[in-house]
C-alpha cells in the first residue's frame, strides 16, 4: 500500500545538509506514520550518494534513494516528485529541518483530505527550521 505523504528531496552536492535533514526527520515520532522520504540525487560528486544509500539501508520501505545517470539540472525537482509513491507529494529543500508539530500538522491535513476532490495546499514556513551550518555535524552523520 502506498503512503499518504511522500517527502521528495532533490539534492546536489549537499551531503552535510542532507545528512542533517534526514537525521532530523527520522528522529521525529511522526516519521513512523504513513510517510516516505524520496531522495533524488542529481549526480553529486561529494558524499551525498553514501548519505542517501546509508539512510535508505537503515530505513527500508521508508526512505528511497535514486541517483540520476546525469545531471538533469532543474528537471530534478519534477523527477523527485515523480519518484514519490504517496497520495500527496511534498517537495522539500535538502537544507530544511522539520519540527514534530509541522510534520504532524502536514500528515494530519493530508489524511483529512485523502479521499476528497479538494486536496490541501499550504505554505508551511513556520513549520520548518533552517539548518544552521554552524551546528556540529560529525563524520558519523555523513
Amino acid at each position: 500500500m502506498n503512503p499518504t505523504l511522500s517527502i521528495c528531496i532533490p539534492t546536489y552536492n549537499h551531503a552535510k545538509d542532507l545528512a542533517a535533514m534526514l537525521k532530523n526527520l527520522v528522529s521525529l515520532p511522526s516519521f513512523a506514520d504513513d510517510v516516505e522520504i524520496v531522495i533524488s540525487d542529481n549526480t553529486s560528486t561529494d558524499a551525498t550518494q553514501s548519505v542517501g544509500e546509508r539512510f535508505a539501508a537503515e530505513h527500508p520501505g521508508k526512505i528511497s534513494y535514486f541517483r540520476n545517470a546525469e545531471n538533469v539540472w532543474d528537471a530534478n525537482f519534477g523527477l523527485a516528485l515523480s519518484r514519490g509513491t504517496g497520495k500527496f507529494l511534498k517537495l522539500a529543500n535538502d537544507t530544511l529541518l522539520f519540527s514534530e508539530a509541522g510534520l504532524r500538522k502536514m500528515i494530519d491535513a493530508v489524511k483529512r483530505h485523502a479521499n476528497t476532490d479538494n486536496p490541501p495546499a499550504w505554505y508551511t514556513a513556520n513549520s520548518f527550521r533552517k539548518y544552521n551550518p554552524l551546528d556540529p555535524i560529525t563524520d558519523g552523520d555523513m
